[in-house]
């Protein structure tokens, strides 16, 4: 409370922050990602299909996560985050005879539970380091059966059905009084599940942030930020 703002929390939309809540202190966030997909005429979707056997569309997707933080002690920080995903018009094309047969599903539902914990191992004059490590909990909704009764592979559902694990790097620092740099990689590592195996992630980012109240205390904080 009155002290959210780059530097706590990060200085971008996706980038980690090595900063590490205050202890006995609570933190709530709510996120809405939305994707809107361009759209493929006939030709485009056979010729697709052709290659690759069979192809997933989708018009739009939208994914509202809620996050909760708690400073458990210094330098270290639990994190809790669930998500809903919804979207529209989800199918898959196959061919079949040198027909193309279209199947519908709907894959809205929760997602899997990620808890993740970070430690702050460094603070000093280069700034302030800090390792992550995650653990994805298989409480989403990854059964899904389209119009033809098939079951819809995982990449395409609201969760995967699967234990993962994540681990990674935070690098945060103070440029100027206003000016912070946060950086950060994790990696996640994914298991097998029903004989399918999502790849592994790597998500890395770099977010330079301006504050533009003199006061980093004050409330609310207004920032800018590039990613």
């Amino acid at each position: 409370h009155a002290d959210h703002g780059p530097g706590t929390s990060g200085g971008g939309a996706f980038t980690q922050s090595a900063e590490t809540m205050k202890p006995g202190t609570l933190s709530a966030d709510v996120r809405f990602d939305y994707t809107s997909f361009d759209s493929l005429s006939a030709n485009d979707i056979k010729s697709k299909v052709a290659r690759a056997g069979g192809i997933d569309l989708l018009d739009s997707a939208s994914l509202t996560t809620l996050s909760l933080g708690y400073g458990v002690a210094e330098n270290f920080q639990l994190s809790l985050s669930l998500g809903y995903y919804s979207a529209s018009g989800a199918s898959d094309v196959e061919a079949e005879d040198g027909e193309l047969e279209t199947a519908t599903f709907n894959p809205d539902g929760f997602t899997d539970m990620v808890l993740s914990g970070k430690y702050r191992f460094y603070r000093g004059p280069l700034g302030q380091f800090a390792f992550i490590g995650g653990l994805k909990i298989p409480t989403g909704r990854d059964e899904v059966t389209n119009s033809a009764g098939e079951r819809v592979e995982p990449s395409a559902t609201a969760g995967s059905g699967s234990w993962d694990y994540v681990t990674g790097l935070a690098y945060s620092t103070f440029l100027t009084s206003r000016l912070t740099l946060d950086a950060s990689a994790l990696y996640t590592f994914r298991t097998e599940h029903d004989d399918f195996r999502l790849g592994n992630r790597v998500d890395a980012g770099v977010a330079l942030a301006y504050r533009f109240n003199d006061d980093v205390k004050a409330f609310p904080q207004t920032s800018a930020f590039v990613e």
